[in-house]
């Protein structure tokens, strides 16, 4: 089976790249030094030769999957989430129950309701008036990653995606407004991952991934069980965590999955100059009291300890 994607060399600062072959012949952007390159034709093995083996990283890549077809992706979410899941469900069942024994309970929740779907709608306002939003003729890069997530994780259509600009931060985030689908990228975190780069696809496939696993739905069946501490952030966690699964099988390659982790720390450029098994190492220092605790009291989990999940065996969710 040929290969997904393949290395390209940077002619003027050496840097390699990762390309597509559909991508050959286009003109991109090196990530390190901005110099424009002709992206080259993948390379072809004689028939005779064995396949290449995979990219350098921790652990065994993700397992192929057929062209275009959907991953089942419930096989990609971690255990954990979905006994986090029924613990927070139970806990708003309950809040649910007692706010209605009283009419000043059901204002109260119409009241919590409300005004969260009003400030999720002047977010939105802003971002789709402000923004870039992608498209087959519009930021043409951003729209294949999508596109190619969207297609593998199953979604019945691309969500719309919206790059802006937040002043240097590198996130990104995924939502639900007036009965749409909205990936938004912030355009530093874009710039990070480079043109045509693996690492935007595990990017755009991790925020799919709360899409695809019904995430933004759930949070807001959820939502008085949010305000429990501990409870609240470790089910974010595995949430994520989940997430980064789905954005490893679509990328289909760890390394470049893991330096999209890395690009969250540190850019892209410290990214793609870091080593991943020093990293790993840091691991060690994320142990400890303190450490533990705001750990437990953050909706994310370290950085560190996300890299390392993807050296484990990698998910092989059935096709659907």
């Amino acid at each position: 089976m040929a290969e997904t994607t393949y290395r390209v060399a940077c002619p003027a600062c050496g840097a390699t790249l990762t390309a597509r072959p559909e991508w050959a012949g286009r003109t991109a952007k090196c990530s390190r030094c901005q110099k424009s390159l002709v992206i080259p034709p993948a390379p072809v093995a004689p028939a005779s030769s064995v396949a290449p083996a995979p990219p350098p990283g921790p652990g065994t890549p993700p397992a192929p999957r057929a062209p275009g077809g959907a991953l089942n992706v419930d096989a990609l979410r971690l255990p954990s989430e979905s006994a986090l899941r029924t613990v927070c469900l139970i806990v708003a069942i309950l809040v649910y129950l007692a706010l209605l024994v009283s009419i000043v309970g059901i204002i109260y929740l119409g009241i919590g309701v409300l005004v969260s779907y009003i400030a999720l709608a002047v977010h939105m306002c802003g971002i789709r008036g402000n923004g870039i939003k992608a498209g087959p003729d519009q930021l043409p890069n951003v729209y294949d990653s999508a596109r190619r997530a969207a297609q593998a994780l199953g979604l019945a259509e691309v969500p719309d995606v919206y790059v802006i600009q937040a002043g240097g931060v590198l996130n990104a985030f995924a939502t639900k407004w007036a009965f749409r689908r909205y990936v938004v990228l912030y355009s530093d975190l874009v710039d990070a991952c480079g043109d045509h780069s693996a690492e935007l696809d595990m990017i755009m496939a991790h925020e799919m991934g709360h899409l695809a696993l019904g995430h933004i739905t759930w949070h807001w069946i959820l939502l008085p069980a949010m305000l429990v501490p501990f409870l609240s952030q470790a089910y974010s966690r595995a949430c994520e965590y989940s997430c980064d699964r789905c954005g490893w099988t679509v990328c289909r390659d760890k390394v470049a999955a893991s330096r999209g982790l890395l690009i969250l720390a540190a850019g892209g450029n410290c990214a793609r100059l870091a080593s991943l098994e020093a990293f790993l190492r840091q691991r060690a220092e994320v142990e400890g009291f303190w450490q533990t605790v705001v750990e437990w009291l953050s909706t994310h989990p370290w950085l560190t300890r996300r890299v390392e999940a993807l050296s484990g065996p990698a998910p092989a969710p059935a096709q659907g």
